[in-house]
């Protein structure tokens, strides 16, 4: 966005974004929880973040138009941010998915899978203490967790029967594991959009995600997932449990739906939903 600070072309510039320097400032500003998964303390990065503010406000106020990934985000801009309706406009984000890679035959019933780096932030803490009552119960179940380096995972978490770590991995083997697991389960503390969930439906992976943020945009409860309300292992593990029980519904649900997301989330809807608003515009 900052190296459109001053084109000359600003007036006809459209600026595509899933976050907002804003958001960022008033969330470090208000010391919420999401505030110590920012790289440094806000002390020590005020002067800039607030030079980031001042470019950032100019550019929303003197650029044609903004793109925004989510609707949380476009309502977030309109209502905290104060920009102007008008000018907001949700045209949601693209998957880069091979659909040749999607192959359901390997599946079980019983697998699993997160995908995100941030051990704290997806909320990998809950979904295992959800996941050790869900196999007390059901042995066979198993969790894969894709993304976080072992060598980061708190021990408490480590050797937990049923979990498996397969770390930071290429696309083609994240395939493999959405082809594995029969589940999507990510409640994370903070999503923006969160394109996995996306990558999940497409792959035919009903999901559990938590009502907040981006995630009901993708997640219709008691349709193709489940939203959770609170991070309370029990409440989650009602959710995975339900998944196991009545697994042929949603994931019929989700079958169902699945050339709509395909279409849904590829960057070639997303560009034509942009060239609507160009001519909208004028252009």
């Amino acid at each position: 966005m900052f190296s459109a600070f001053k084109t000359k072309y600003l007036a006809n510039t459209y600026m595509y974004q899933d976050l907002t320097v804003d958001y960022v400032y008033r969330m470090w500003k208000s010391k919420s929880e999401l505030s110590k998964f920012t790289p440094l303390p806000l002390y020590t990065r005020e002067k800039t973040v607030l030079k980031r503010l001042a470019k950032n406000k100019f550019v929303n106020e003197n650029c044609r138009g903004l793109f925004t990934m989510s609707e949380w985000l476009a309502k977030d801009m309109i209502e905290n941010t104060n920009l102007p309706a008008e000018k907001v406009h949700h045209v949601g984000g693209g998957c880069n998915i091979n659909i040749n890679l999607i192959d359901c035959s390997h599946k079980t019933g019983n697998k699993f899978l997160l995908v995100g780096r941030n051990f704290e932030l997806k909320n990998c803490p809950l979904v295992i203490r959800a996941f050790k009552i869900l196999h007390e119960k059901y042995k066979d179940t198993e969790l894969y967790v894709i993304g976080t380096d072992i060598q980061n995972i708190p021990s408490e978490y480590k050797n937990i029967n049923g979990v498996y770590y397969p770390g930071l991995l290429p696309y083609e083997k994240v395939a493999e594991y959405y082809n594995l697991c029969d589940f999507f389960v990510m409640p994370s503390k903070f999503e923006a959009y969160g394109l996995v969930f996306a990558e999940a439906l497409i792959f035919g992976l009903p999901c559990i995600g938590k009502n907040i943020y981006a995630m009901p945009e993708f997640i219709k409860h008691d349709f193709n997932g489940y939203l959770i309300n609170n991070d309370d292992p029990e409440e989650l593990c009602s959710y995975m449990e339900k998944l196991l029980l009545s697994q042929d519904r949603i994931k019929q649900n989700v079958k169902a739906m699945q050339e709509n997301y395909i279409e849904k989330y590829s960057w070639d809807e997303v560009a034509l939903r942009m060239l609507e608003i160009f001519k909208r515009d004028g252009y």
